[in-house]
């Protein structure tokens, strides 16, 4: 069988948005360019790396969801759509972020099949306003155009056929890994860092790192229950002389006088954005990583945590059961008292979770697995297409 032709839609590469999409796309793509012919549409100059053995070509994107107001947009589109047609009739159709198919609507049965992936259904279950309002909208027509639709966890499977009963059946799990190219990779527990390295970090991350810490990392909005740390941070469970390290976006105003009105100011420490070096050093050193989202895709940072020995504190939802396994230590969602109580668990019974067990758990999830789960289904699609 001839290589499959795949249509990668580059929106996650022209900007420095969507991390974690960007790096799950480019862990596949490298691995998979060999037995794979890519494409990658782009609208606007990448500014993240494109993996090695990936064809760019440049097309003007559009608005997603045109309306009367898109008057010449609506003019010249028909002339685009028919130039991508042309050009890659029979390319899989497979964008980042829930872009339609610029080649058209689907004509007769025999129209180039289409993949979706799913990352979450977080903004049907938590948002209804604003700029989520939008991104349901596209995500709803990108899944109902799709022929099949990949996600990152059983759970979001299981959430997105609730919301999608029609795409029963026609829905692959593939699971993420934290074994990154050249980045964020482990190093046994208890092994620093070379001084060189250390130091360099230390240089491009601004303050060092308190001997003993909490650690939290990544985006704070809604769902990700940040509130939840700081009332479990004022509460007399928490251990004493524990700091919470923050790796992240700088506090905003609302976020300051949200901490300073629990008096907690002087035992959070905030880093700001990090590189992936001192990423590696915020994990290895901490004392435990707390995670207390009430929703997640899938959960990357657990499985980073684990990968550093560093044992995660996680909030007790389906999905962190699923990707964490047994070893982690579990509280109830909304409660910054059993949060506090969790990290003092971590810190004072440490030997509740075995570094063997992270390490046993790790070693259910590699991108070389999540490579082959994906060419399986471009395979299959493609079969599915052929005369």
């Amino acid at each position: 069988m001839a290589k499959p032709q795949v249509l990668i839609d580059g929106t996650v590469f022209e900007g420095r948005g969507r991390i974690g999409v960007w790096r799950l796309f480019y862990e596949l793509l490298s691995r998979t360019a060999n037995e794979v012919d890519y494409t990658l549409l782009v609208g606007a100059s990448p500014q993240q790396d494109i993996p090695i053995g990936v064809s760019v070509a440049r097309f003007i994107r559009g608005p997603e969801l045109v309306s009367r107001r898109h008057v010449v947009w609506r003019m010249i589109r028909p002339a685009l759509h028919g130039r991508l047609r042309s050009r890659f009739p029979n390319h899989i159709w497979h964008p980042t972020f829930f872009s339609l198919d610029p080649r058209g609507r689907a004509v007769g049965s025999d129209h180039p099949k289409r993949l979706a992936t799913v990352y979450d259904m977080l903004s049907e279950d938590f948002y209804w306003m604003g700029d989520f309002a939008l991104q349901r909208e596209m995500k709803q027509r990108c899944v109902e155009q799709s022929d099949h639709v990949l996600t990152i966890s059983h759970d979001a499977a299981e959430r997105l056929t609730r919301y999608f009963p029609a795409m029963r059946g026609r829905v692959t799990v593939m699971h993420l890994a934290a074994d990154h190219r050249g980045q964020l990779t482990s190093s046994p527990a208890g092994v620093p860092e070379s001084p060189d390295d250390s130091d360099a970090a230390r240089h491009s991350n601004g303050a060092a790192l308190p001997p003993r810490y909490c650690l939290f990392v990544g985006g704070r909005n809604l769902y990700k229950n940040f509130p939840t740390v700081v009332r479990a941070l004022a509460t007399g469970e928490w251990p004493d002389d524990l700091p919470l390290v923050v790796v992240g976006a700088s506090f905003d105003a609302a976020e300051q006088a949200f901490i300073r009105s629990h008096g907690v100011a002087d035992r959070i420490v905030s880093l700001g954005a990090v590189d992936d070096n001192r990423l590696c050093e915020c994990y290895r050193q901490s004392s435990c990583f707390v995670f207390p989202s009430l929703g997640e895709g899938f959960g990357l940072p657990v499985l980073e945590a684990q990968s550093h020995g560093t044992i995660p504190v996680l909030c007790d939802t389906e999905v962190f059961r699923e990707v964490a396994g047994e070893a982690a230590i579990f509280h109830p969602p909304n409660d910054p008292t059993g949060l506090a109580r969790a990290v003092r668990a971590a810190i004072e019974r440490p030997e509740q979770v075995d570094p063997a067990a992270m390490q046993t758990n790790l070693q259910r999830f590699s991108w070389d697995r999540a490579a082959a789960t994906l060419v399986e289904t471009y395979e299959s699609l493609w079969r599915d297409a052929a005369p």
